[in-house]
């Protein structure tokens, strides 16, 4: 399977909370809703949230769907739940599919999994988390040989999910991003509520208008769109264009942030 790459670590560089407010489907068809923003967007600080708003599309290569649906601890291949290494705090992971040969360990042709990071003030080098990710796959065209897939589709849902340390302060996210890789095409969509130090700890939604596409041959997207929105009707409109990234700041003349 191609990496897709999805760019947690990046997403927290906005950050996220609780949901409650506007309802976004978007172009992905996620049902999620989002929580009323808090954060004004001004001239002078939206050029800076559409930048964290490149990372947080996951242009850093961080591939959490291909991490877990390429588990290779045969006891986590199987529908169990185990223990995260927390100093101190809980956490666990549960991995659950009945499309998985336990006995080999493979997987089938094609099925489905569901991954769940649970965390409760759980300490892991430094960075302490909180709340819930879920991870729901499908794949088709599983090779034992290669272990690569022909095509995967998945949803990443964030419920109340936090983390902080010392070097990035708080930060937390809530909602949802939907990818799919087919081949050598890598498709993202997202509907979020994020906070962070750089918004204040206030709230901001991103969305996708337009799918994000990459190809793996390339060193950026082709194609995709997004919008964030700040409280009062701010807003940042990002649109990927050949050299970069046009962004339009509370509907004002499109600028450039080139690759």
């Amino acid at each position: 399977m191609n990496k897709f790459l999805v760019g947690l670590g990046c997403l927290a560089v906005v950050g996220c909370s609780p949901e409650e407010g506007s309802t976004s489907s978007g172009n992905s068809g996620l049902n999620v809703q989002l929580q009323t923003p808090s954060f004004e967007i001004s001239d002078e600080n939206g050029r800076s949230i559409a930048q964290a708003g490149l990372d947080s599309v996951g242009l850093a290569d961080v591939d959490l769907a291909d991490r877990a649906l390429s588990l290779k601890a045969p006891t986590l291949r199987a529908t169990n739940t185990n223990s995260l290494p927390c100093d101190p705090g809980s956490g666990s992971v549960t991995v659950a599919s009945s499309d998985i040969n336990a006995s080999a360990p493979e997987f089938n042709l094609s099925g489905t999994i569901k991954t769940v990071l649970s965390y409760s003030n759980c300490i892991i080098l430094s960075v302490e988390q909180n709340g819930q990710m879920t991870v729901d796959q499908s794949w088709t065209g599983y090779s034992a040989a290669t272990e690569l897939f022909d095509t995967t589709d998945y949803t990443v849902t964030f419920a109340n999910y936090t983390q902080s340390n010392a070097f990035s302060g708080a930060l937390s996210v809530d909602g949802a991003i939907n990818g799919s890789v087919n081949g050598s095409t890598t498709t993202l969509d997202w509907a979020l509520s994020l906070s962070s130090p750089a918004t204040s700890g206030l709230i901001v939604t991103s969305a996708t208008t337009t799918s994000v596409v990459k190809n793996d041959a390339d060193s950026h997207p082709s194609a995709g769109a997004w919008t964030i929105k700040g409280a009062n009707d701010t807003s940042v409109v990002t649109t990927i264009v050949a050299n970069g990234l046009e962004i339009s700041i509370n509907g004002a003349q499109a600028t450039i942030i080139a690759w």
